[in-house]
């Protein structure tokens, strides 16, 4: 079947490893399948100052992998491109990540709802998740929307209050699956990153928000430690120094999963930052980013019991925040809970 995947694919790691990794199992079932290449905005506005500085930041950083591992169509510049699309797939596929947050697509009307897919196309939604436990619109939107996604084939969200959201907000059925990056094995991601080294002991912190709160923990637990620190995001802007550090650069896809790899410890505050260290049996603790969604951290950490985890920046406690570090995680049981998931979520993609 020719599948048209409708997702977030920008200048961030996890975003374009989730893409990667549905269109990858996608392809492995037998399919066709390209992400749709549109522009940001309804119709493609043109994008802001501060976008156009970061993409300008991660352009290099990004745009080999994409290039060699994720086909797209060609961009699309208007409502009429659009609206081919419906004579090139027999299905849109629109997910996975926040793409039914609102916070993060009040710019783009109702299309990563789909409202541009005529009825002839078969529609799904894989593992979309809504950022967080409500559903923040107009009940003029609550109603269209509900509309749209009763059209739907099949729905699946990627948290168990995306589940609720649907049924009693949008009334709409829908399941609860796994983001698709854990459908790709540990395997699958080392034959990516091949038999590099990193050569030293070290603690890889990925904070898509950094605070001064949050690097002096991790520089804390490194002097503790005597490890090194890797920081998986080190050219972020820092808003309590105000600048952009010129030594250091942003690490590419593959270097970015290997220091997550190859790290004796992570900390982040990233949901994909937790899912690489999951995939990769590392000791971690994971800092509550509520400015981009806390609901995420909760679900997947509460179906694996492993809540303890997750901690509140407003409730940095070094030692208590050390001792969870530091406690080792029982990964065979870890690995079993993800193991029926992901059966699960397989079987909704082979039954398309």
């Amino acid at each position: 079947m020719k599948i048209g995947v409708v997702t977030f694919w920008g200048a961030n790691y996890g975003a374009i490893l989730q893409c990667y990794a549905l269109q990858q199992v996608l392809k492995s079932l037998g399919h066709e399948v390209k992400t749709i290449n549109k522009g940001w905005g309804k119709y493609s506005l043109p994008p802001t100052l501060k976008q156009k500085i970061k993409d300008m930041l991660f352009s290099d950083v990004f745009k080999q992998f994409k290039k060699k591992y994720i086909e797209f169509t060609p961009l699309i510049k208007n409502e009429k491109e659009l609206l081919e699309l419906n004579n090139q797939f027999e299905a849109i596929i629109v997910g996975s990540d926040q793409i039914w947050n609102s916070d993060c697509i009040k710019d783009m009307g109702f299309y990563y709802y789909l409202d541009w897919v005529k009825s002839s196309v078969k529609k799904y939604a894989y593992a979309v998740s809504f950022g967080k436990d409500t559903f923040d619109t107009t009940q003029s939107n609550i109603a269209d929307i509900s509309i749209l996604l009763n059209s739907y084939q099949k729905i699946s969200v990627r948290e168990d209050s995306g589940v609720e959201i649907c049924q009693d907000t949008l009334n709409v059925n829908a399941i609860h699956l796994l983001d698709p990056t854990f459908l790709l094995s540990q395997e699958h991601y080392n034959r990516l990153i091949g038999d590099v080294k990193i050569g030293k002991l070290y603690i890889c912190k990925y904070f898509l928000d950094s605070t001064e709160c949050k690097d002096k923990l991790v520089d804390r637990i490194a002097a503790e430690t005597h490890l090194a620190i890797i920081d998986n995001y080190p050219s972020k802007i820092n808003k309590y120094k105000g600048w952009i550090s010129s030594k250091y650069r942003y690490p590419s896809i593959i270097e970015w999963l290997q220091n997550i790899r190859s790290a004796d410890y992570v900390v982040t505050d990233s949901f994909h930052g937790m899912v690489f260290s999951l995939i990769y049996h590392k000791k971690f603790i994971c800092i509550n980013n509520k400015k981009r969604g806390s609901t995420r951290f909760q679900s997947l950490l509460g179906a694996l019991d492993l809540s303890y985890r997750l901690v509140d920046v407003e409730e940095i406690d070094f030692v208590k925040n050390m001792n969870i570090l530091q406690t080792s995680i029982d990964y065979a049981i870890v690995d079993q809970k993800l193991a029926e998931q992901q059966k699960s979520s397989l079987r909704f993609l082979e039954t398309l």
